[in-house]
């Protein structure tokens, strides 16, 4: 009846800790002898909300122990952004007030490292292209003779980058801890902040990305100014199964200031194919 109890308990906290509970039972066994049944629930009261509290505030840990941050974000990455090569169509709807934008762009992705975005729709930008490889990024459009180097950070339309079309991974271009844990949507998550990492190619200075604690699956990432200034909020959504795993369909993304400005990306028909390296190299990506 004490293990039953001692374990309700532990297992309603905010971050259940299996060591966490064997300490609890262990204490309370030493001291059930020498007291009463209501000093008891007592004591058990006070223990409670106790470990309550370290539980929010202390270092995270799981069942097989300390939490690693940088695994934790590998994880998830993998879960955002398959590491197999792959096409897949992108639909970038911006809506502010009454207005609606649509555009459409196909992305060949190879790896991690390499992605080439075509735009289709609107026909006005049909022809551009974007190449990824690496931390360089250059945009090609039909007007121009050559290749233009660009940054993913730069503008493409709406509340979304280029960095963005192009699904740049968080992987080895952030360092990263664990700030705390939380609860989002009913779901508890670990909190983990991105710092840029000087000469690496990202989208924003700082991320603080929330990982689902059971899934290990990305549900909301807020942009920030390298100084810590929120500029949007971008939301996983829509989970579906992509190349045998659950993974996010869309992204919402937020303008702080504005919060009736939405960017919706969509992402639909993720098809796998082995891609030439010859089509990810600047001399002939403009001819892919």
């Amino acid at each position: 009846e004490l293990r039953a109890k001692t374990g309700s308990y532990c297992y309603a906290l905010p971050y259940y800790n299996p060591a966490l509970e064997i300490a609890v039972f262990l204490f309370l066994v030493s001291s059930i002898t020498i007291l009463s049944e209501m000093q008891f629930n007592l004591m058990l009261s006070i223990v409670y909300c106790a470990v309550f509290f370290v539980s929010l505030s202390g270092p995270v840990h799981g069942a097989s122990g300390a939490v690693d941050p940088k695994q934790l974000l590998k994880s998830a990455e993998t879960v955002r952004n398959p590491p197999q090569s792959y096409r897949v169509k992108i639909s970038l709807i911006d809506k502010i007030g009454g207005k609606k934008d649509l555009r459409t762009y196909e992305t060949l992705i190879k790896g991690q490292a390499k992605a080439l975005v075509r735009f289709l729709t609107p026909e006005v930008d049909r022809g551009t292209k974007v190449l990824l490889v690496e931390d360089q990024m250059w945009v090609y459009l039909p007007s121009t003779a050559k290749p233009l180097r660009i940054s993913p950070r730069q503008k493409l339309t709406g509340n979304a980058a280029y960095g963005d079309v192009a699904r740049l991974t968080f992987v080895d271009k952030y360092t990263v801890t664990l700030n705390r844990k939380d609860v989002f949507r009913e779901r508890k998550a670990y909190v983990l902040d991105l710092v840029a990492i000087e000469g690496k190619a990202v989208t924003y200075d700082k991320v603080e990305y929330w990982v689902d604690m059971q899934t290990k699956s990305p549900l909301k990432a807020v942009y920030k100014t390298y100084e810590g200034k929120i500029l949007r909020e971008g939301y996983f959504e829509k989970y579906s199964n992509v190349f045998g795993i659950k993974r996010p369909t869309q992204l919402r993304i937020v303008d702080h200031l504005q919060p009736d400005h939405v960017t919706t990306i969509e992402y639909s028909g993720a098809k796998k194919e082995n891609f030439p390296d010859l089509l990810f190299e600047k001399e002939n990506f403009i001819r892919g």
